[in-house]
């Protein structure tokens, strides 16, 4: 197996270690993460937007659909889900079973002062900070 990375930072290449259900592909990823539970969050641009693997790879479920237009940036902190939409400039967050908490950005009346979001910050008192390019 390849290997990537050095000192206590190295990984290895599992091919096909994340099982999607027979005939499903994914679309382009933008980002992955982990939540406390090591469960893997894959934002992928396609619908449904969020597919949901446990540590072995397993398929456990998907989520998001209508919910982005063009996903770019996935951060989880606590039990909490921040999504970037590039082309609808809107930031969101959900549970991390997918139901919406938050939304920020030209779909909510907000509008948020540039164009395309690329990530959030959580910031102190649970305030979410969005930059932008």
């Amino acid at each position: 197996m390849a290997q990537l990375g050095t000192g206590e930072y190295t990984y290895e290449l599992i091919p096909d270690f994340l099982k999607l259900p027979a005939g499903h592909s994914f679309g382009l990823v933008s980002r992955v993460a982990a939540d406390a539970q090591d469960r893997i969050y894959v934002f992928q641009r396609k619908d449904p937007p969020v597919v949901v693997f446990d540590r072995d790879g397993k398929y456990l479920g998907a989520w998001g659909s209508g919910e982005v237009t063009d996903p770019h940036g996935l951060k989880i902190v606590g039990d909490t889900v921040y999504t970037t939409d590039r082309s609808d400039s809107v930031a969101k967050s959900f549970t991390l079973d997918g139901k919406p908490l938050m939304e920020l950005g030209r779909a909510a009346g907000i509008r948020i002062p540039a164009t395309s979001p690329t990530g959030s910050r959580s910031a102190r008192r649970g305030r979410s900070i969005t930059p932008r390019r």
